[in-house]
């Protein structure tokens, strides 16, 4: 597979450039060799020297940031389970960035900021090789079971840091301390899980990002149900928390408190996923309404999605406009659908009806309405709103090593059967952008949709070499549903806006 152009990738990852926490919480040198993960040295430096100089505390009054302001998002599988990369064998064959995950979900709601992430085969995460969860960049800087501290599987948030700061973001939302809690932190405290140290510890985290002048959104720790009761863990989880709530007038920290909702003993157990740890795409939802807030207040607002025109020249999506009433429909289907698309059931038995809704001359919306059939046995089931044809990259005016980006808008009901499939995360709608050819196959995905609100799919890619068409006959649109859940949902689907776009690394210092 194409390659992303890195030089000294392999080095990267053996060495560490950065600086080396002090007990203050502030960098003492910059050119200390950070904590070894297992035997091996690890480098997170990305080929910068040093982060950038210490500044003086944030002041509140150099808010809002500008627009398009990097955010990006530290800590353990919380953020991780949002994003992650698709292998092939052991070749990446995409990236998916999912609705289980509150950044991605904020994303779909809010275009303010950038929070993209793309492929990343050298992905220097601290790992001796990138591994399914985490050979992207960009956004993600999410470790599943991370610490503060290195541990002989992870590197350590603290770590990783210098990393993260050499990516210049602005704000960085920081979700880190369960595993702490559940284990220890790491490092020369090993298996330590006091609430001093871990409280010791996050003070160092929170203190080496606003200290090198990057704000923080500080996240409350959620409650884990797979503790037994009364398991002292519970009383330092509260401890911790305490200790995070009053940091909110902390120099340079937002709160982003959700404790009422999924940090005490009274959580509702169906926000978590069967294992009782990480957040199911309900509690993500949640997260996002008190966090996106609070973000929208540190970065200037304006969304370039809405004033994106679907019928402008440069959008290459074929049927741009969603026009017509003569489209096919497949299994389960009925009633109109745009001309050049196909509406099919791709997974139970249940029905769907379309139809179209004129926004402007040229501009109309794809409305469809599933409903539930008595007697599937299925756990979920999908709708597939698709093209009839696979446009060749040629025809599109593409090639290998052109980037890419696909934006829908859509718009869901607040039907209860809107949930994707409740444990790998999916939101209620999937946007799948394919470029393939035979046996290759290349997948940008997102699912970051949200029941109740308009929201925007986007995904983004680079075009890769062996790839000579795009596979929208298969699959554009996928519309998830709960088989559980009775009655009828609908979604209004806009037009797909398909562009060329600049190559999106060297904004977070990548390229």
């Amino acid at each position: 597979m194409q390659r992303h152009p890195r030089a000294g990738a392999l080095m990267r990852r053996r060495q560490f450039v950065g600086g080396l926490v002090g007990a203050s919480g502030l960098v003492a040198g910059h050119m200390a060799m950070a904590q070894a993960v297992g035997t091996a040295p690890i480098l997170f430096g990305g080929g910068q020297a040093a982060p950038v100089p210490r500044v003086p505390p944030l002041d509140p009054s150099a808010l809002p940031l500008p627009n398009r302001t990097k955010i990006a998002g530290l800590g353990h599988s919380f953020i991780q389970r949002g994003y992650r990369a698709n292998f092939s064998g052991s070749t990446i064959s995409g990236t998916e960035e999912r609705a289980r995950g509150v950044l991605p979900v904020i994303a779909a709601l809010d275009g303010r900021f950038n929070l993209d992430i793309f492929a990343m085969p050298d992905a220097p995460f601290g790992q001796d090789k990138p591994s399914l969860f985490n050979a992207t960049g960009g956004a993600n800087h999410g470790i599943g079971g991370e610490h503060l501290l290195a541990t002989s599987s992870v590197p350590g948030s603290i770590n990783r840091t210098p990393y993260v700061l050499n990516r210049g973001p602005g704000i960085v939302y920081l979700d880190i301390g369960t595993n702490d809690i559940n284990s220890g932190v790491g490092g020369a405290h090993g298996t330590d899980n006091s609430a001093s140290t871990i409280i010791a510890a996050l003070d160092r985290q929170i203190a080496l990002l606003t200290s090198h002048g990057v704000w923080v959104v500080l996240q409350s720790v959620a409650w884990r149900f797979d503790w037994p009761e009364g398991d002292p863990r519970f009383s330092t989880l509260g401890a911790v928390n305490a200790w995070i709530r009053a940091q909110a007038a902390r120099p340079g920290v937002k709160l982003c408190d959700t404790v009422a909702i999924d940090g005490t003993a009274s959580a509702d157990r169906a926000l978590f996923e069967t294992d009782g740890v990480h957040p199911n795409i309900r509690m993500s939802v949640l997260r996002a309404e008190i966090l996106l807030p609070i973000l929208r207040s540190m970065v200037t607002h304006g969304d370039a999605r809405a004033a994106l025109d679907p019928l402008a020249a440069d959008n290459l999506f074929i049927r741009k406009g969603l026009k017509g009433v003569s489209g096919t429909l497949g299994a389960g289907a009925s009633g109109t659908v745009a001309t050049g698309m196909t509406l099919t059931r791709g997974r139970g038995q249940s029905t769907a009806v379309g139809a179209k809704e004129v926004l402007s001359p040229e501009n109309e919306r794809q409305i469809v309405s599933v409903t539930n059939t008595s007697g599937d046995t299925s756990d979920y089931q999908y709708f597939d709103f698709r093209c009839t044809g696979n446009p060749s990259l040629s025809s599109l005016g593409l090639a290998s090593g052109d980037w890419v980006q696909m934006d829908v808008p859509v718009e869901f009901d607040e039907w209860a059967g809107w949930v994707g499939r409740l444990y790998t995360g999916e939101g209620p709608a999937a946007l799948f952008n394919d470029a393939f050819d035979t046996g290759y196959l290349w997948t940008a995905e997102n699912s970051a949709s949200v029941p109740g609100r308009s929201t925007w799919l986007t995904t983004r890619m680079e075009i890769p070499a062996g790839t000579t068409m795009l596979r929208w006959a298969s699959r554009v649109v996928r519309l998830f549903f709960d088989t559980g859940a009775g009655g009828t949902g609908t979604v209004r689907i806009g037009s797909p806006i398909l562009r060329k776009i600049a190559d999106p690394r060297p904004a977070w210092n990548l390229n």
